[in-house]
């Protein structure tokens, strides 16, 4: 991943006031953490967790609006974690992300993910992008 701090900067003056609430769901600290940090400072509410079973139990206590996930996962993956998502907490928009290339979940519930998922790595725009337009279409 990249950060690129002109694009974050000048995209931070237009989104500084946004209170929505992003989980950040990735078994690796130092990508969940960098795209915490990239969230928080463009006046995101960040909650992270290192499993989707940490995310479920985040979701049952928190008021969320969109989560992060990566794909691959040990336990539950990113689409594992979706499908739980649309049973108990539909309302939640959910972006998918992967740096691996392997096998898509192929399903009809999983073809939109699968259009959206997001290929690491990528730039702090990139991320930021994806993000509003997740929470602005959800």
């Amino acid at each position: 991943m990249t950060i690129n701090e002109p694009a974050v900067s000048a995209q931070k003056q237009n989104v500084s006031h946004r209170k929505e609430t992003i989980l950040v769901v990735d078994d690796e600290p130092v990508l969940r953490k960098l795209n915490a940090h990239i969230l928080a400072s463009q006046g995101y509410v960040v909650i992270e967790a290192p499993t989707a079973a940490k995310a479920l139990e985040l979701l049952a206590e928190e008021s969320v609006d969109l989560v992060i996930t990566d794909v691959f996962m040990p336990k539950m993956n990113g689409y594992e974690l979706a499908e739980q998502m649309a049973q108990d907490y539909s309302s939640v928009a959910i972006q998918l992300i992967s740096g691996c290339g392997g096998e898509k979940q192929q399903s009809a519930e999983a073809e939109q993910l699968n259009a959206q998922l997001l290929q690491k790595p990528f730039a702090a725009e990139k991320l930021l992008a994806h993000v509003r337009e997740r929470l602005d279409n959800r």
